[in-house]
């Protein structure tokens, strides 16, 4: 339910909530889409990283049980270094593409309306204790 409040309440700036809860959640939810805005190389940084780790995971899957333990630790090893060597090198002034108006939203909007849903039960919890258990 806060997960489509957010999406419907918090998401919109026409339509935020005069309250401190929700200028909280707002501007928090503001932060996280301007972070991922910002910042595209974070989607390509763990678009490589889940890459990496779906080639490590069929390479144990599918060569595991067709060789030794230490032969396949001995590829998993090799694979990383391989995999991590253009990181290694640094970039070769190309840069990363930049991300169209939209496909932040698109990549990352779930996962900022989940991060808002989040804070909104942390911000609502410390509430109802301020409440409960008001301190002297």
């Amino acid at each position: 339910m806060l997960y489509l409040w957010v999406v419907t309440v918090i998401a919109p700036t026409k339509s935020r909530p005069d309250n401190p809860i929700a200028k909280k959640l707002a501007e928090f939810y503001d932060t996280r889409t301007r972070q991922y805005n910002e910042n595209p190389e974070i989607y390509h940084s763990r678009l490589l990283e889940k890459q990496k780790t779906d080639a490590i995971a069929t390479l144990k899957t599918q060569l595991g049980p067709l060789l030794s333990p230490a032969i396949v630790k001995q590829l998993e090893q090799n694979l990383t270094l391989a995999l991590d060597f253009p990181s290694l090198l640094g970039t070769d002034g190309k840069g990363t593409d930049t991300l169209k108006k939209g496909e932040v939203k698109k990549r990352f909007g779930k996962l900022i309306v989940s991060q808002t849903a989040a804070k909104a039960v942390e911000l609502l919890f410390n509430e109802l204790m301020a409440i409960l258990h008001p301190k002297p």
